[in-house]
């Protein structure tokens, strides 16, 4: 059996039950199936960059959401929203 994702505080599971769990998106299903069809390496080094590009924006949008959110600097839940559709 091929395993895929593994955390640490569960069992590795089988690309089978990645595929046919409900509570993973479509899009990731598809991602990780196109993964497969890939070489590992690549896929592995693509996964990687695709994590810190996701990261990245995931920083810059609560980094705007704290700023805009400032009371200092004037509340408004207009703004907050805005900042997070920006990326």
């Amino acid at each position: 059996m091929i395993s895929a994702v593994v955390h640490a505080s569960e069992s590795p599971q089988t690309l089978k039950q990645i595929l046919t769990d409900p509570n993973i998106s479509s899009w990731l299903k598809d991602a990780i199936k196109a993964a497969y069809e890939r070489d590992p390496v690549d896929a592995l080094r693509d996964g990687h960059r695709l994590l810190k590009v996701l990261g990245e924006r995931y920083t810059q949008i609560v980094n705007q959401t704290r700023v805009l959110s400032d009371p200092s600097l004037g509340t408004g839940d207009h703004r907050v929203a805005k900042a997070a559709t920006l990326q």
